[in-house]
């Protein structure tokens, strides 16, 4: 018993030092911040909810003394329920676009509500202060800019789309905290094998149902429209474009299973795999690359992980005869 609760508390110092770290090191703080619920998520799966959930009520309870209710509401949200989903969806079998997709919702639900509630005018003023900001920080920098008057002309038109388009921006966020803490707590149970999840499949074989295929081409007509010029409803642009700038992101990381999957087989020395992510940070623009490769997945399945283009099983001998 005493181990379970020393286990419990070292997996909750973790989970609070990266979910402290992006306020405390920001921005460098912020990739970190991605994986706070994955301490939690093992401590679930390794010693049972109501353990972690003990856990949970302490570190709530610490977030609030520290920062008030909506440190603790932010903690609540961004570690704590996703490494129960985390938790939950690896001992069920959930497959991972489920888990990753209930933790973005999660992420962006409370993030808009929060908006609304604590800030005056909710997240459409909010959009227009913002952008009100940033041009005052651009005419300290660069007072006789020209391009100062453009921005003041069209900061009316800037908000109003910030504000539209906005839950991309914290779908995106949620979807990276998702997936950054279930690769490393399947990472955890492959190295170190437990009852309760027993065999994982490889990762690196995950693809989306290919029916999303017709999702994005949906989401990607009205926006394809709008881009030539033809008038389009603005709900359907806004909709539109929300589902299609979510979509480009879950493609991408199906294209980079293909891609991972293609170093492992090839056994890319690992230099330079690191060298082909630095790329992707530097020119985040190239991970399009990666969503046209995850589209292409569809077709040309290279890994052979659908059910119809996996090779047939080999045959087995016949038992020799004594």
């Amino acid at each position: 018993m005493q181990g379970t609760w020393l286990e419990a508390a070292a997996s909750l110092f973790l989970s609070l030092l990266l979910f402290s770290a992006v306020r405390v090191l920001w921005p460098v703080g912020m990739p970190l911040a991605l994986f706070a619920p994955a301490p939690l998520a093992v401590l679930c799966l390794r010693r049972g909810e109501p353990v972690l959930l003990g856990a949970v009520a302490a570190g709530a309870a610490f977030q609030w003394l520290l920062g008030g209710g909506g440190s603790a509401a932010a903690f609540l949200v961004s570690a704590a329920v996703p490494a129960l989903l985390i938790a939950r969806g690896m001992a069920f079998r959930w497959r991972p676009e489920l888990v990753v997709g209930g933790i973005a919702v999660l992420v962006t639900g409370a993030t808009l509500g929060a908006f609304e509630v604590a800030v005056p005018g909710g997240m459409k003023a909010w959009s227009g202060g913002f952008v009100d900001g940033i041009i005052a920080q651009y005419q300290t920098v660069k007072p006789g800019d020209p391009a100062l008057a453009m921005l003041r002309e069209n900061a009316a038109e800037i908000a109003r789309t910030l504000y539209l388009f906005a839950p991309i921006t914290f779908m995106w966020t949620g979807i990276m905290l998702g997936a950054a803490s279930l690769l490393i707590v399947r990472n955890f149970f492959t190295r170190n094998p437990h009852p309760v999840v027993g065999d994982l499949p490889p990762l690196l074989e995950w693809y989306l149902p290919d029916g999303w295929v017709w999702v994005l081409i949906a989401a990607g007509v009205p926006v394809a429209l709008g881009a030539m010029g033809i008038s389009v409803p603005l709900e359907a642009l806004v909709v539109g474009g929300n589902v299609l700038g979510v979509l480009v992101l879950v493609y991408a990381l199906q294209g980079w299973a293909v891609v991972a999957w293609q170093f492992a087989e090839r056994d890319i020395h690992p230099a330079l795999q690191v060298a082909f992510y630095a790329v992707l940070l530097i020119q985040p623009v190239l991970v399009l690359l990666l969503t046209v490769l995850g589209v292409l997945d569809m077709r040309t399945d290279t890994r052979r992980v659908r059910p119809e283009n996996m090779p047939p099983p080999a045959p087995q001998e016949p038992p020799a005869e004594s």
